[in-house]
């Protein structure tokens, strides 16, 4: 294992921090864009992991900021009496990109996976009757009301904000190529710092649990064993006549599989308006692509 010593630099030119961000906004930010141009070109180095280091200390303000906090936590865990590890390097690196979930996205349409860094070990149970939800983030089960349609029809309430009141806030696993803190991240912020009882879920939580639900109160007798769709996977997206979650149940009586993600196993993607991202990977696979006019049609000749 590789052991770096690190010198320390005190001149003048070195001195980067000079015009620190005067506000905690500000500092989160830009604490995202260096994580984001840290990794651009791959694991952070030991250069890199000393300026962030310098960078955590000159900032000591807003250390108790989320998501400071867990970063500086993660880069005093990899410096010990000034030697950085092969191993730190690692641990940091991970850290960085649990922060800032992916940075594949090139321009701001492109959606890539969304921070992790509000997650730790196993997450709650998720309840829902009277429980009152707050959604943050892009979806991959649909559009933000549809999502919102399925936590009520379970027996939830979605809030617009986080308050006080709040028990769940759902957090989509995707975000767009221009997500900053104050839209997508102030969310988490105000749950991590704020309101400590608000419990943080994944999108993947949600659907895991709700899938549970159905399941166990699934009738078997209106559960198609066969059926014109067997054997075959889905994915829906963009805007369709009807929530996305009532579609894929229709699906799902006739025999098919409903999944979030587009791969070469998927058989259909229902594109609705807007389809986006999902739309063009379908394209690029070679998967097939209906519209909602096609996917009546094909549910018609099932009847």
């Amino acid at each position: 294992m590789k052991t770096y010593i690190l010198r320390s630099k005190t001149s003048p030119e070195n001195d980067f921090w000079r015009s620190r961000p005067q506000s905690a906004d500000r500092t989160i930010d830009e604490l995202i864009g260096l994580s984001k141009g840290i990794l651009i070109d791959g694991p952070i180095n030991v250069r890199e992991a000393e300026y962030l280091r310098k960078w955590i200390r000159q900032n000591q303000i807003f250390a108790e900021e989320w998501p400071i906090q867990d970063i500086a936590l993660a880069v005093e865990a990899a410096f010990v009496h000034d030697l950085l590890t092969e191993q730190g390097c690692s641990q940091l690196t991970n850290a960085l990109k649990s922060l800032i979930g992916g940075i594949e996205a090139s321009n701001e349409d492109l959606e890539t996976p969304s921070t992790q860094a509000c997650f730790s070990g196993a997450e709650p149970e998720i309840r829902f009757e009277g429980r009152i939800f707050c959604l943050t983030g892009t979806f991959q089960m649909g559009l933000r009301r549809d999502v919102e349609c399925i936590i009520a029809k379970h027996g939830g309430i979605v809030h617009n904000t986080i308050t006080s009141t709040v028990d769940y806030l759902v957090v989509g696993s995707c975000m767009s190529g221009a997500w900053k803190h104050s839209t997508f991240g102030r969310k988490i912020q105000d749950a991590m710092n704020r309101f400590e009882h608000i419990r943080i879920v994944s999108e993947e939580n949600l659907s895991n649990t709700l899938e549970s639900r159905k399941q166990t109160s699934a009738n078997p007798v209106s559960i198609a064993s066969g059926g014109k769709f067997a054997g075959t996977t889905w994915v829906i997206t963009g805007t369709l006549s009807e929530p996305r979650e009532g579609i894929a149940e229709t699906i799902r009586a006739h025999g098919g599989k409903v999944t979030d993600a587009v791969s070469k196993k998927t058989s259909y993607v229902l594109a609705g308006e807007e389809a986006g991202s999902k739309l063009e990977k379908a394209q690029k696979l070679g998967v097939r692509v209906l519209t909602e006019a096609e996917f009546r049609g094909m549910l018609e000749a099932t009847e």
